[in-house]
């Protein structure tokens, strides 16, 4: 979807005139319709018919302008909040795997020609690790590159071809494919349903990545202007938008929060009608984060006289327990000894720090039975937070 902010001028038919650069040339549309420095109005109105439009801070008038304006309509004018309508892949992948990929063949190379073992010195190793990611990046720009090596007292010149990277991430190319395909089945699209794909992070530079996109997609992809920082840019709007901190003379104080969704299937392991233990789904994948109501779905108590339930939480798509990741446990406990066949209710919520809560409640009265709350890894605790909060409070930016 291509995004147009729009607010309307006095006159109701100037735009300004930086702004309408970007709306008529080949980057993304965006721009306001308030600005003192104008140009006529027709040179974007092509752009305006063609694309969806994100109206933010325009009233009823406005928008019946815009649509006049157009000849659309049916055009959808957006509030100007941003939602995450799909998600998929691994968050676990990132740059320091490929960084890691090529210090194994920096180590292979060190014991076969020089008969020495990088990985010995963890001083050689460190800085082996700092000249994979600048081959990395040298490898954006470079078919070869070359990076000098110590390991054990010895230098050595260790070089590797952009080709030969590419062979090393084969296996993440398969992947990063079926996770792009995935995201799009999840909501009955497909790559023609895109008008423009953004790559963001310090590994959109990699060309074989960007290939996978531009072969998938049928276009090439567009990058974001800092491919290092955006990634942090982007966590401190959302931020901003979620506590309601941003400055309440800012523009950025008008746009509502994100809406954002879970980006794997949560379940916990249940006996199926063969007593064998499976993966069964209670948060699908795609949920609405913070998910409110909770999601929930019905058990049933296994044996006669059972007073207590384990709760094994999962995160993936699939029913076998070997192709999804284990992510926390915890015990219900009954008041009492109850029947086989006694209804149990598993609920599960993610707030809006992405924190999931599962509880186990009785089926019949209600009561809450059991609880486990699990955490993202190296996510901060809501003390942590506090306590972040408190020292940002005391920074100044000049």
């Amino acid at each position: 979807m291509d995004e147009v902010a729009a607010r309307t001028g006095p006159d109701g038919g100037r735009v300004p005139r930086q702004v309408a650069r970007e709306a008529v040339g080949v980057d993304r549309v965006n721009f306001l319709l308030n600005a003192l420095e104008t140009v006529p109005q027709e040179e974007v109105l092509e752009s305006l018919r063609q694309h969806e439009i994100l109206a933010t801070d325009v009233d009823a008038e406005a928008l019946e302008l815009l649509r006049r304006l157009t000849g659309r309509d049916d055009a959808v004018f957006h509030d100007g909040q941003l939602e995450a309508i799909s998600h998929h892949g691994d968050r676990r992948l990132g740059g320091a795997d490929f960084d890691r990929l090529i210090v194994a063949r920096m180590t292979e190379f060190a014991l076969q020609n020089h008969g020495v073992m990088l990985e010995a010195d963890r001083v050689d190793l460190a800085d082996a690790y700092a000249r994979a990611e600048q081959l990395k990046k040298e490898l954006s720009i470079r078919e070869r590159a070359q990076a000098q090596l110590i390991a054990s007292g010895k230098r050595m010149t260790f070089e590797l071809t952009r080709a030969e990277f590419t062979a090393m991430l084969a296996s993440h190319l398969e992947n990063v494919e079926f996770a792009v395909e995935t995201c799009l089945d999840n909501v009955d699209m497909g790559p023609a349903d895109m008008d423009a794909v953004l790559m963001v992070g310090g590994s959109a530079r990699i060309p074989a990545f960007q290939e996978l996109l531009r072969r998938y997609f049928g276009k090439d992809p567009q990058f974001s202007k800092n491919l290092d920082e955006d990634v942090a840019r982007g966590a401190a709007l959302v931020g901003v938008l979620r506590t309601g901190t941003a400055a309440p003379a800012s523009a950025l104080a008008r746009l509502p929060a994100p809406i954002d969704r879970s980006s794997h299937s949560i379940g916990v392991v249940a006996l199926n009608e063969e007593d064998r233990e499976e993966n069964v789904i209670v948060l699908p994948a795609n949920s609405p984060i913070p998910t409110v109501p909770p999601a929930e779905q019905e058990f049933f108590l296994h044996d006669d006289g059972q007073r207590e339930v384990e709760l094994i939480v999962n995160e993936g798509e699939e029913r076998e327990l070997r192709y999804v990741q284990f992510l926390a446990r915890g015990m219900g406990r009954l008041d009492s000894p109850k029947p086989k066949g006694y209804p149990i209710r598993i609920k599960m919520a993610l707030d809006g720090d992405g924190i999931l809560l599962v509880t186990a409640h009785d089926g019949e009265t209600g009561a809450q039975i059991g609880q486990v709350e699990v955490q993202r890894e190296h996510s901060m605790t809501k003390q942590q937070r506090a306590a972040a909060t408190a020292a940002l409070d005391d920074v100044m930016v000049i």
